[in-house]
């Protein structure tokens, strides 16, 4: 008797093979560009949400106080405070307190408002702590800055273990030396005036950079632990400026491109700017030096042109 067996299955053939490896690798192509995409378009999402957050804060803060934060608070009469032995920066002789008993920046004047009032608390208390000031606040943070990691520090922390930030706000609208109401402070209107742009952690290879404890905007270079912009034309201490050498801004500079006496994001296509009213749009990089600086000045009584709507 004669046993049929049963067929043998064909194995794959080498071109059979290199075709599925092909397919699969052409499919690993078109999805990775989608991954990243989304990706993009999350970080964005979320720092779109970190600057309305902090307008909110700025505009709860208005409603507790009647009058905007100030970009920056110490006492004048304790020298050393903010700046070290001899180092007292008061323009025009003074400077106006806020309604607040300890010195700091706008960032730390908005922590009671972005659900850190604990960390507020604790820095009143120890207001030179380096354990409060290296605290990463994620409010503060823009996911898509991949320079925040290239510090010892760590990431989310500048070179001097300060907890640090990726949204400067103008300082034209949040004065140190004389806080107002918004009415005062804005009369172009809250929807005309930005209130915060985006920065990098780390700027040209720079060895500091932008925190949220710092206040120290003595005269002479630009500071770029500030998280500020506007100081060098607002004549009130050292920042990043609206604009160096006609550049208003930078959209997603490398680091060897990084203008640190201005601003920049990482995000391409557009700057995301906070607007006064709480809503957050992209600036083409179109937009010209003129109308930038009319759009950052919050009492010049310009209207903003066509190109600010591009």
């Amino acid at each position: 008797m004669t046993t049929v067996g049963s067929p043998k299955r064909p194995a794959f053939t080498l071109i059979e093979l290199l075709v599925v490896i092909a397919i699969i690798a052409i499919l690993i192509g078109l999805l990775v560009p989608a991954v990243q995409k989304v990706r993009e378009a999350a970080a964005r999402a979320t720092c779109a949400n970190n600057q309305k957050q902090m307008v909110t804060a700025v505009h709860n803060y208005h409603s507790a106080y009647k009058k905007l934060p100030a970009a920056w608070w110490w006492d004048p009469a304790a020298p050393g405070m903010c700046c070290g032995a001899g180092w007292v920066f008061t323009p025009n002789g003074t400077l106006v307190p806020g309604p607040i008993d300890a010195p700091g920046s706008l960032h730390y004047f908005l922590l009671p408002y972005i659900e850190q009032e604990p960390l507020y608390n604790q820095a009143k208390k120890a207001s030179s702590s380096n354990v409060v000031w290296q605290t990463v606040v994620q409010t503060y943070i823009c996911p898509s800055d991949t320079t925040s990691g290239s510090w010892p520090g760590g990431a989310g922390r500048n070179n001097r273990s300060l907890g640090s930030t990726n949204y400067a706000g103008n300082v034209w609208v949040f004065n140190p030396l004389d806080p107002k109401d918004f009415r005062r402070a804005i009369p172009d209107g809250t929807s005309n005036t930005v209130m915060f742009c985006e920065i990098y952690q780390n700027c040209a290879g720079r060895t500091d950079g932008p925190a949220w404890a710092w206040i120290e905007p003595w005269p002479g270079a630009p500071s770029v632990n500030v998280a500020m912009f506007g100081c060098p034309t607002s004549g009130i201490g050292s920042c990043r400026d609206y604009n160096q050498g006609g550049t208003p801004f930078q959209i997603a500079p490398s680091m060897a491109n990084c203008i640190y006496t201005t601003i920049q994001t990482p995000h391409t296509g557009s700057m995301p700017v906070a607007m006064a009213d709480g809503s957050v749009r992209g600036v083409s990089n179109s937009v010209s030096t003129r109308t930038w600086e009319w759009a950052c000045y919050p009492r010049d009584g310009q209207v903003l042109p066509a190109d600010w709507a591009e």
